[in-house]
C-alpha cells in the first residue's frame, strides 16, 4: 500500500482496522511499521473516505505544532487531529489520498495484521528462484524452453508477468511475451519457449526488441544473443514490479544458413538432333534460394565444375539481387551445347573452359565416345555452394 504521489486513490487492505487517531499496540510494538505509522502522519495533509448514507464524507486531517528542543530551537511536527471524522482505515475500503507536499511520496500505509488475499505488499515481492540459467544454443537448435519457478507469491493474487530484453543484436521470440498468474499457493511456473528468428524478417507479432549490428546479417554476425529478464507485477500494486536476473541466450551456430541449389528442367540428359534445321541443344535449370534476409543484396555466381564438350551460358553467369520478402523466385539459366568446338573459344565468362577426354582405340561403345559432361555449382556470396549439377550430353 503505497502512497506515490500527492493526490492518490488508494485501497486499505490490512485485515484488522488501522487507527489514524493513535498507534494500535501491534503498530507500536513493530518498529518498522510504527516508523512507517509515524512517516504517515508527518506526511499525511487529509484523508477522506467513502460518502455515508447522510451524504457526510469522514475526513481525517492532522494539525501543527510547535516543539522546542533542549537547545532551545523550535521545530514543527504533525499530529493526528482529534476533531476527524475518519478515525480509521477499514479493510479493503478505499480512500483518497493527499499529501501535503508531493516531494514526500512515496509514503506506505503500515498494514495492521496480515495482508487480506487478493492483495501484495510491495516490499514483499515474488522472484524467480532458482535463476534462470544462461543457455548456449548450437546447430539449428534455436529455441530455449524454460519454466521458471517463481516463489513468494500470494494466494489468489492475479500477477501479471511478461519478457524484457535487456540487450539483444538478433530478433528473438517469447511464447507467450507475456500472461497472467493466478496461483493457489506462495509459488508458481511459468512454460515459455524463446528462440531465435532464423531471418531479421517479419518473425513474430511477439518479436521483442533488438537492435542489428552494422554486419546485418546472419552469414556476417558471430554469435547472436539476447539478455533478458522475467518481469512480474501485481494486480494489486501497479508500479511494484519484480524483475528476475539477468540470463543470456547464445545462438553458436545455431539458425539454419542461407541455401542455394540446382533444379533441372526436365532429365539433365541432352541429345543432339540429326536434322539440319534442330535447335542448337540446350538444357536449362532453376537457380533456388533459401533462409536469405529480406532487404539485403545477395552476389551470386555460376561455377563450372567439370566439362567435356565446349558450351556458353546465353544469360550471365554471375548476377545479384535484392530480397524484398519472404519468397525468392528462382533464376533461370540456360545452357547450350555447341555445335562444334572451332565455333566456340573460351572466355572465362559465359563459354567456360573445356577438356574433351580422349579414349583407348581399343574401346568400341560409341556411347562412351559421344557423351560428354558438364558439372556446375552455384556460389552464394563467395561461401555458401550448391551441391555438384551434372548434365550429359550425347552427340549423334
Amino acid at each position: 500500500m503505497i502512497i506515490d504521489k500527492k493526490f492518490s486513490m488508494i485501497i486499505y487492505a490490512g485485515s484488522k482496522p488501522l487507527n489514524l487517531m493513535e498507534k494500535d499496540s501491534e503498530i507500536a510494538s513493530n518498529p518498522i511499521k510504527s516508523n512507517e505509522w509515524d512517516q504517515l502522519i508527518q506526511a499525511i495533509d487529509s484523508i477522506h473516505g467513502t460518502q455515508l448514507t447522510d451524504e457526510s464524507v469522514p475526513v481525517f486531517w492532522t494539525t501543527r505544532f510547535a516543539t522546542i528542543d533542549k537547545f532551545g530551537n523550535t521545530s514543527y511536527k504533525y499530529a493526528s487531529n482529534q476533531q476527524s471524522t475518519l478515525k480509521r482505515l477499514e479493510s479493503k475500503s478505499a480512500y483518497y489520498v493527499i499529501l501535503r507536499d508531493a516531494s514526500l511520496a512515496p509514503i506506505k500505509i503500515p498494514s495492521h495484521g496480515p495482508l487480506v488475499l487478493g492483495f501484495g505488499d510491495a516490499e514483499d515481492l515474488p522472484y524467480v528462484s532458482p535463476p534462470i540459467d544462461d543457455k548456449i544454443l548450437k546447430e539449428e537448435s534455436y529455441k530455449y524452453t524454460i519454466k521458471p519457478n517463481i516463489v513468494n507469491l500470494r494466494p489468489y493474487e492475479t500477477y501479471t508477468y511478461r519478457w524484457k530484453i535487456v540487450s539483444s543484436n538478433w530478433p528473438v521470440v517469447a511464447s507467450p511475451a507475456s500472461g497472467e498468474l493466478k496461483p493457489a499457493s506462495n509459488n508458481g511456473t511459468i512454460n515459455a519457449s524463446l528462440f531465435f528468428c532464423p531471418t531479421t524478417g517479419i518473425c513474430s507479432d511477439f518479436t521483442l526488441p533488438y537492435t542489428l549490428p552494422d554486419e546485418g546479417t546472419i552469414e556476417k554476425l558471430e554469435n547472436p544473443y539476447a539478455t533478458l529478464q522475467l518481469s512480474i507485477q501485481a494486480s494489486s500494486f501497479d508500479g511494484a514490479e519484480s524483475l528476475s536476473d539477468q540470463f543470456t541466450i547464445t545462438c553458436d551456430d545455431c539458425l539454419p544458413k542461407p541455401r542455394v541449389s540446382i533444379s533441372g528442367i526436365g532429365e539433365p540428359y541432352v541429345v543432339e538432333q540429326e536434322s539440319d534445321d534442330a535447335p542448337v541443344p540446350s538444357y536449362s535449370f532453376d537457380i533456388n534460394f533459401g533462409n536469405l534476409e529480406v532487404g539485403q543484396t545477395y552476389s551470386y555466381s555460376i561455377s563450372t565444375v567439370k566439362n567435356q564438350w565446349p558450351v556458353y551460358f546465353v544469360t550471365p553467369v554471375t548476377g545479384s539481387f535484392l530480397v524484398t520478402d519472404d519468397t525468392i523466385d528462382p533464376i533461370r539459366n540456360t545452357i547450350y551445347f555447341c555445335p562444334t568446338t572451332g565455333l566456340c573459344i573460351p572466355n572465362g565468362s559465359s563459354i567456360p573452359n573445356y577438356n574433351i577426354p580422349s579414349y583407348p582405340k581399343f574401346l568400341s561403345d560409341e556411347d562412351i565416345f559421344t557423351t560428354y559432361e558438364t558439372i556446375i555449382q552455384v556460389i552464394l556470396e563467395d561461401t555458401y555452394t550448391s551441391d555438384p549439377f551434372t548434365i550429359k550430353y550425347k552427340r549423334s
